[in-house]
Order: structure tokens, then sequence, then C-alpha cells
């Protein structure tokens, strides 16, 4: 039994996996796409990172969660904590920010 209800932004979404994988698209970016983030949104989350690894400060996902849902409250609150999962498995498999440390 297929867990995932056939929609159109379900299609979508299956479709952007296929074409992310044959493209070597990042799975973080990729993940951030999956959301509706503004530029400046996005911008806020990169310095937030940067910030932490400048001060060698380690990142829970509760952490990352606190963060997105600062950056973009109109997400639904279960959504913080799956996505900064997520997100932190993806760029420590991208090596995105090298010398960030995930607690």
């Amino acid at each position: 039994m297929n867990e995932i209800e056939l929609t159109h932004d379900a299609l979508i979404l299956e479709a952007l996996n296929v074409l992310a994988r044959k493209a070597k698209i990042t799975p973080s970016a990729l993940l951030l796409l999956n959301f509706p983030f503004t530029d400046a949104q996005l911008t806020g989350l990169d310095q937030f990172l940067n910030r932490s690894l400048f001060q060698r400060q380690a990142l829970t996902a509760t952490d990352v969660a606190e963060q997105l849902h600062h950056l973009r409250p109109e997400m639904a609150a279960t959504d913080y904590h799956f996505l900064a999962q997520d997100l932190i498995k993806a760029w420590q498999k991208e090596d995105r920010y090298h010398g960030l440390v995930f607690a």
C-alpha cells in the first residue's frame, strides 16, 4: 500500500527527486526547495549556520528547528523538527558546512 497520497504536489516532488538524482542536485537543496522559503529566509539560515561555524558552536536538531521557526513561522510545527533532522543529515553527507558540529 502506498503511504503517500497521490496529489499534484506529490507527483512534482517525485519528479524532482528523480531529476535531482540524475542532475546530482544536493539533498539539502532539494529539501529546502520543497518549502517556499524566500531568498531572505535562506540567507538568514545560511548566516545562522556560518555564525555557528565561526563560533565553533555545536548545533542540535532543536537549534536548527528553532531557527527555521524564527525564519518561517508559518510552517507547521512538526515540519520544523523533521526538516531540521533531514537537513542535518544532508549537510553532513554533503560536507556543505565543513567543520560545523552537529550534536
